[in-house]
């Protein structure tokens, strides 16, 4: 990988960073607003797999849509990564309707799952990008 590609998957790993983060302070809380913890889980898988493209010098398009994400890394990549598709399925749908009104709350349990799921993505993602280094 090159030293450009590498920087910029770094920040973009960086930026899924933040949002684990912020998961992790809001989560805990008292009265947490459980639909920002579930946008901030999708943003963290969707960040990471940009992350992994952006090694691979793979171009991706402005989208939300986890799993067309997947399909666009290469193999032997997408196998090793070998993320769930369920995860993914249910984290996609987080990215957009929790965030406005007139749509089913979330509720602790989603968002645990969600925040779950988010960090099992990020931690492959990583896994895979320090075996290519």
């Amino acid at each position: 990988m090159s030293d450009e590609a590498r920087e910029h998957a770094a920040a973009w790993l960086r930026k899924a960073a933040n949002d684990l983060r912020n998961i992790a302070l809001v989560l805990p809380a008292p009265d947490p607003p459980l639909d920002t913890v579930a946008f901030h889980a999708q943003q963290v898988a969707e960040k990471s797999l940009k992350a992994l493209l952006t090694s691979r010098r793979v171009p991706f398009p402005r989208t939300h849509d986890l799993e067309a994400l997947e399909l666009l890394l290469p193999e032997p990549t997408r196998t090793r990564l070998a993320l769930d598709a369920n995860d993914l399925a249910f984290l996609a749908q987080l990215a957009v309707e929790p965030r406005y009104p007139g749509t089913d709350e979330i509720d602790l349990a989603i968002a645990e799952r969600a925040a779950a799921a988010a960090r099992d993505v990020y931690d492959r993602v990583r896994a895979v990008l320090a075996a290519s280094d």
